[in-house]
């Protein structure tokens, strides 16, 4: 599984870096680190902000638990480093429920990689799916970059990482942290009444 997904960057860096609320262009290498290897959020500049829980899960076609495998590529394209992650489901909250148990290639600038920046390997995370013809793999980037990242901790609170590291903070405060049922159905609350598909089941 290690190199699985290593054939899609060339065209997926191309195409799937143009998603809604990825990165304007920046070279990942002027991205300072903290002391403990951490990138600092505040040296990335964001296309779209979103103010609300209820515009990230609009803008979200997939939002779930997921745990990270440890496999992942790396490519340097153009000066810059990426890095293809992949995580297990291991619940939908919202979105397609037979995505539950598989596995997802997560495109990310490798400085803010889920391996480098997280201290927990479960996550929930909110996410578009890349739309291009390099292939018909589910493939999928975070959405807002960072501000669909969150960690589930060893206590069991999720918590907004990216805030601890410099990152835009709006609602998050809100919402975390928070317990994974209370944070899930703050999600679930935030969906429009008909998008309630298996997220209303929770």
């Amino acid at each position: 599984m290690k190199h699985k997904y290593l054939f899609l960057l060339p065209l997926a860096l191309m195409l799937g870096l143009l998603c809604s609320g990825c990165i304007q262009e920046r070279q990942p290498e002027q991205i300072s680190h903290n002391s403990a290897g951490q990138a600092d959020y505040s040296q990335m500049d964001l296309a779209e902000i979103y103010e609300e829980l209820a515009e990230l899960t609009a803008a979200s076609p997939l939002i779930a638990e997921v745990e990270l495998t440890g496999n992942s590529g790396k490519l340097a394209y153009a000066g810059a480093n990426f890095v293809m992650n992949e995580v297990k489901i291991t619940d939908v909250i919202h979105g397609d429920a037979s995505t539950a148990g598989q596995t997802l290639g997560i495109l990310e600038v490798s400085a803010f990689s889920m391996n480098l920046n997280q201290s927990s390997s479960r996550l929930i995370l909110f996410l578009q799916r890349y739309e291009g013809p390099a292939t018909a793999e589910e493939t999928y980037v975070i959405t807002g970059v960072y501000q669909g990242k969150y960690e589930i901790g060893e206590d069991g609170n999720v918590r907004y990482p990216a805030g601890e590291l410099g990152g835009v903070v709006t609602f998050q405060p809100e919402v975390t942290p928070a317990r994974v049922k209370e944070f899930k159905r703050s999600i679930v609350m935030s969906l429009e009444p008909s998008d309630n598909d298996t997220a209303a089941k929770k």
